[in-house]
């Protein structure tokens, strides 16, 4: 079975496809949402945690605009990108 691509928007723009980042290296994909608590918790260890490997990269499933708040608010160092949520509807993927 392939691997599904995944692509996001960084904030600066443009279209990233995470595959080929993680080809280089260790990538460690943390994906956060601006309304979940669990999601806060966890930006703020791994803001502690603060180590070289594996990359960290948070995908937020927001707006641009948004995931740049949700890294602030959390203190962290970390590329972000946006995907918007999609959701799954009697097996069809829809955007949010």
């Amino acid at each position: 079975m392939a691997a599904t691509a995944l692509t996001v928007t960084p904030l600066a723009g443009g279209a990233d496809e995470l595959r080929a980042r993680a080809g280089t290296r260790p990538v460690l994909l943390v994906f956060a949402h601006a309304d979940c608590p669990t999601s806060a918790l966890a930006l703020r260890h791994l803001r502690a945690a603060d180590q070289a490997e594996p990359e960290l990269v948070i995908v937020a499933e927001e707006p641009p605009q948004e995931a740049a708040r949700l890294l602030l608010r959390a203190g962290l160092r970390a590329p972000v990108r946006s995907m918007r949520a999609r959701t799954r509807i009697s097996g069809r993927s829809i955007s949010s």
